[in-house]
């Protein structure tokens, strides 16, 4: 009877020892989800801000470029002197250099961010749900171990109930048997 209550112990302690270890297991695993949640989402505000500041870019460059064909068209006029001639060509020039980056920083506007933005909130959306899958994994682990727990502690007192009456039993047959003689 008393190796049966040993044995009803050791049991009870490895079944728990192994899903404490799968709790937590699956415990890092819901962390390490919510840093990639918590990466992406910091990642998207990241794309929002560079969006702010290559707006600020663009809108620079456009004012540039109003500016650069005031003076473009005042250096037309006077095209005939060759110092303007020159500075001519270095206004074209500027104002193809600007109009080449604000191309490009439209396209990344209007194409690359957007793109990189998607990825992001699918890579995110996806990371949030296993994150809640994750959650519903190592609650649902919590409630078994609880459970595990309570069934140990009735087994428990169960054998040690028999135990004690057994104990009892023997007892009484030990002072009969002590009468008799």
């Amino acid at each position: 009877m008393k190796a049966d209550f040993e044995d009803l112990k050791d049991r009870h302690q490895i079944e728990l020892v192994s899903l404490t270890n799968k709790r937590e297991k699956e415990s890092s695993t819901l962390k390490l989800l919510s840093g990639q949640s918590k990466s992406l989402e910091e990642k998207m505000s990241l794309l929002e801000r560079e969006t702010s500041l290559l707006n600020g870019q663009i809108k620079e460059i456009s004012n540039a470029l109003s500016q650069f064909n005031k003076n473009g068209l005042s250096a037309s006029q006077e095209a005939n002197v060759p110092s303007s001639a020159l500075t001519l060509m270095m206004i074209d020039n500027q104002i193809e250099q600007h109009r080449s980056r604000m191309e490009r920083l439209q396209l990344r506007v209007e194409v690359a961010i957007p793109q990189s933005r998607s990825d992001l909130q699918v890579n995110l959306e996806d990371s949030l749900r296993k994150s809640l899958i994750q959650e519903k994994i190592v609650s649902a682990l919590d409630s078994e171990i609880q459970f595990k727990q309570a069934e140990h502690e009735r087994a428990v007192a169960q054998l040690q109930n028999s135990l004690d009456e057994f104990v009892s039993v023997q007892a009484k047959k030990n002072n009969r048997y002590r009468k008799a003689d």
